[in-house]
């Protein structure tokens, strides 16, 4: 997030709690600039007003980050059960090897991926299998975003 964002962002706070104004602005800018650098701006924002209609309190910088976390964990939830989906839906068309048993017991295909997705570490081939099967822009984008976001 630029510092302009962030300072938007703690304009926003300070009009909601106006006890929130800092005596000295350039110094409170300075903080909300750095702290929230990291962080991606929509999702912040989110945060921010999230807060607001949740709370009577002022909040912390470290409130706000909760809540985007709360936020990003939501997300990333909502990504994986639409990954599952697909999942579900390949084994009913019988497109994943069962399980084994006796003394080479191996897991399904299914349990191998479903685990992939919700551990986040499926490899390079089983994403492209289940992308050869969804045909979805969507699941492409969920299943290859870069390595900071992927969330397989």
């Amino acid at each position: 997030m630029t510092a302009d964002e962030a300072i938007r962002i703690k304009k926003l706070l300070e009009s909601a709690f106006p006890m929130y104004k800092s005596k000295d602005e350039v110094s409170s800018d300075t903080v909300f600039s750095v702290a929230l650098a990291e962080y991606e701006y929509p999702i912040m924002a989110k945060a921010a007003f999230n807060y607001i209609k949740n709370s009577r309190y002022i909040p912390t910088i470290a409130d706000l980050i909760n809540e985007y976390t709360a936020i990003k964990d939501q997300e990333k939830q909502k990504e994986k059960s639409y990954l599952i989906a697909y999942l579900n839906k390949m084994e009913d068309a019988g497109l994943l090897k069962p399980a084994t048993y006796g003394k080479n017991a191996t897991l399904s295909e299914y349990d191998i991926l479903y685990f992939g997705i919700v551990e986040g570490v499926l490899n390079e081939k089983q994403k492209e299998k289940i992308i050869k099967f969804a045909n979805d822009e969507k699941v492409r984008k969920l299943l290859f975003k870069n390595k900071r976001q992927a969330i397989c």
